[in-house]
């Protein structure tokens, strides 16, 4: 499977938990995440 990867505190990151706030349970746990939500993985990395 595929993740949509999303940058740690990016706006990106922020938007997608404005619009799916059931992640942020798992967000909350570190800087670096896979969640897997409605069949979309979503994996949080660090910043370049």
């Amino acid at each position: 499977m595929t993740t949509e990867k999303v940058e740690f505190l990016s706006d990106a990151y922020f938007d997608l938990l404005d619009s799916t706030p059931e992640l942020a349970a798992y967000f909350a746990l570190g800087e670096r995440v896979i969640v897997v939500l409605d069949g979309v993985a979503y994996e949080v990395i660090q910043g370049q």
